[in-house]
């Protein structure tokens, strides 16, 4: 279902839409203002999500114990990768 809605444009934001539907951005203004409000509510939705992580991560951080674990990993996981041919050897040219 769908609702119409009538909004004024100040004349530069017209001339921003003309120039988007000339672009190919959008076939006509009403596409491209749809497709403006689901692009912004999709960021306002995943900032959001961000801040009720890091709010998890401030209430509940890691312990010291699982920081060490996780760096251990990650020095276990790089050193176990074959790095030969990704930088020359010190000295070579």
């Amino acid at each position: 279902m769908s609702k119409q809605l009538a909004i004024r444009f100040a004349d530069d934001d017209i001339a921003a839409l003309d120039e988007l539907v000339e672009l190919g951005v959008g076939g006509n203004r009403p596409e491209i203002v749809r497709r403006a409000v689901s692009v912004f509510a999709e960021q306002q939705r995943r900032l959001r999500a961000n801040a009720e992580e890091v709010a998890t991560w401030t209430e509940f951080p890691e312990t010291d114990e699982e920081m060490a674990r996780a760096r251990a990993n990650g020095i276990a996981y790089c050193d176990a990768e074959d790095w030969s041919g990704v930088y020359p050897p010190i000295g070579s040219s």
